[in-house]
């Protein structure tokens, strides 16, 4: 892990042993495993993860029934009093929970408040954990969901409103403790994901609106879960014998969302996260349309506009007008589009013109010309108008020096097609899948440690929209 952060800059989140056996015995290798994570990891280490997902602990067998959150409290506190004291951390002030995924009566994180997890741990605390997918496939008692019949709730903007929209009170609460609110892991379903959803461009949309959103709702991270061979949501799989020549990768969908998401957030860490997608009375099709700001230093950078319409005719396509009321209009902005022909494609899916490739058939080199489209504002008008596709996701930069935090540094280091061969091959238990990815969880929150402002409140700061006709969004920002 240590060699990995050397060569690519990776940081980690750590899991600590939370088994029956090992708490109540408070065996020595829990905290002597924390120390050396500690030491071996230094700075490439964000937090020390205890317990995962308790609120399925009765339901998974891993507790006996009556398991209470009285009974999970009173563990976790052990647990830390003792790898405090039994260690030797170099920070005590790192670990993480309780990563509840699943909305289970009586083991929710209002049960953990009045039950004074959060007080008597928010010295000891890096951040607050949750877990959520919004569908899953794991066939519980014969209960199997067809993937076509539920395609069209991640086809638009209601999905990731409901998803995030659940935590925001939590949010709030964690925040006034200074905490970080981190998604520790999600995907489209749990149990591997659907075929054709999961690996679907539509899948790649909704995943850049919900990582948004949950960036509005003041999420300091989220963490997209990889899985197996069999498993449908990978943002990438290897393959599954030697590597014994280049392209044999395979993309996924849901990785295109990542090349998005950090070019829309931009460098600075500084950045603040606005849904300013309009109301039904204003857009009648809102909820396919949504659309973001980015601001730096309360200044207009970036917008983020989705068309989630399956119609690559034309006939879908919108024109949308920016106006940008406080700042004035620049002379032109610089536009890259994540594009498909429709949201069912695999593996066509390109941004900026660039793609991985297919199948079996990737080395993780975008293939392409990199393209982005500079548009001529209208000045006098104090207007941008932006083409956005049916189905697409146009990334609006609103000047040259914010695109170039985009693109790639000159000192950059080089990625050439590999030539090692590699060897041995990579299990996964079928049992251990089905009880490891989450549930469907729903409750939690999400705040970024040193935020004056919550999410909680939904306030799309100095915007008003109107609609100028069919097929034209104008913005006032």
């Amino acid at each position: 892990m240590s060699n990995i952060s050397s060569l690519v800059g990776v940081d980690w989140y750590f899991g600590l042993a939370f088994n029956e056996t090992d708490v109540d015995l408070q065996i020595d290798n829990i905290p002597l495993a924390a120390t050396w994570a500690q030491e071996i990891l230094g700075d490439s280490l964000l937090g020390l993860s205890v317990g995962n997902e308790p609120d399925l602990y009765v339901d998974h067998n891993h507790r006996e029934a009556g398991y209470t959150v009285a009974d999970y409290v009173s563990e976790y506190d052990a647990t830390l009093a003792s790898i405090i004291a039994n260690g030797s951390l170099l920070d005590s002030s790192m670990f993480l929970g309780p990563s509840l995924c699943c909305e289970v009566a009586g083991f929710e994180f209002s049960d953990l408040l009045s039950a004074g997890w959060l007080d008597d741990n928010v010295d000891r605390l890096s951040a607050v954990t949750v877990q959520h997918y919004p569908t899953n496939n794991c066939q519980v008692n014969g209960n199997v969901i067809n993937a076509q019949d539920i395609f069209s709730d991640f086809l638009n903007h209601t999905s990731a409103q409901a998803l995030v929209g659940a935590y925001l009170a939590d949010s709030a609460t964690v925040q006034d403790k200074g905490k970080e609110y981190v998604m520790l892991e999600m995907n489209t379903a749990s149990c591997g994901g659907f075929a054709g959803l999961s690996d679907s461009f539509g899948a790649a949309m909704w995943m850049t609106d919900y990582a948004l959103q949950m960036a509005y709702g003041n999420f300091s991270a989220a963490l997209m879960h990889v899985g197996g061979q069999n498993v449908y949501y990978n943002p990438f799989t290897p393959p599954s014998s030697n590597l014994s020549s280049t392209h044999q990768w395979t993309p996924g969908s849901v990785y295109y969302p990542t090349l998005v998401i950090a070019e829309a957030f931009g460098k600075s860490n500084n950045s603040r996260v606005v849904d300013l997608t309009p109301l039904a009375e204003v857009d009648a099709n809102y909820i396919y349309h949504p659309v973001y700001g980015i601001y730096e230093d309360d200044a207009l950078a970036r917008m983020v506009l989705f068309n989630f319409i399956d119609d690559s005719t034309g006939a879908s396509d919108l024109d949308v007008v920016i106006n940008v009321q406080n700042q004035g209009s620049p002379s032109e902005v610089y536009v890259r589009y994540l594009q498909a022909d429709t949201v069912s494609e695999q593996y066509d899916i390109y941004w900026a013109n660039q793609t991985l490739g297919g199948s079996y058939a990737a080395d993780g080199r975008l293939s392409g010309d990199q393209t982005t489209y500079q548009i001529t504002c209208d000045q006098t008008a104090n207007t941008c108008t932006i083409p956005v596709f049916a189905p697409s996701i146009a990334l609006v930069f609103f000047s040259n020096d914010v695109l170039e935090e985009s693109n790639v540094a000159a000192d950059a280091t080089s990625t050439y097609a590999t030539s090692v061969v590699g060897s041995g091959d990579a299990t996964v238990d079928a049992g251990s899948l089905e009880t490891s990815n989450g549930g469907t969880g729903s409750k939690g929150g999400g705040t970024s440690k040193g935020n004056q402002t919550s999410g909680a409140g939904r306030v799309a700061v100095g915007a008003g929209w109107a609609v100028a006709c069919l097929g034209v969004v104008s913005l006032l920002l």
